[in-house]
């Protein structure tokens, strides 16, 4: 029973892990298993650890930290490919907006325009 739910456990936190282009801190995969479990946390003392940490220092098989804290998956031959699509993956840039005050003389009130390439917004 136990073995069957921590290879299980393992799989998921594996993907968890693979999906992150730069890794995970350890709240951080926390949180994305009890997202992905329907707000389970991970039950690490059914294994008998007092601790996360304890519980995924012994994962060595599935996955690694690094120096600065972060919890890295360990790619073998069947995950190879997909970490390879995640890393290429592009990052998210933070559009630059400029906020621009626009006096309304009929309300005599300031709006502020939110102005970025791609689209106007107005902000009340």
């Amino acid at each position: 029973m136990t073995s069957s739910l921590l290879n299980e456990i393992k799989i998921e936190i594996r993907s968890l892990l693979i999906s992150s282009q730069n890794g995970l801190r350890e709240n951080e995969l926390c949180r994305d298993y009890s997202l992905f479990n329907c707000q389970r946390s991970l039950p690490y003392k059914i294994f008998g650890y007092s601790t996360v940490t304890d519980f995924l220092n012994s994962l060595t098989d599935i996955l690694y930290r690094s120096s600065d804290g972060y919890i890295h998956p360990i790619v073998d031959q069947s995950t190879k490919h997909i970490h390879k699509f995640v890393q290429q993956q592009r990052t998210n840039k933070k559009k630059k907006t400029k906020q621009i005050p626009i006096v309304n003389n009929q309300h005599k009130s300031i709006q502020l325009l939110k102005v970025s390439r791609k689209k106007v917004k107005f902000i009340y």
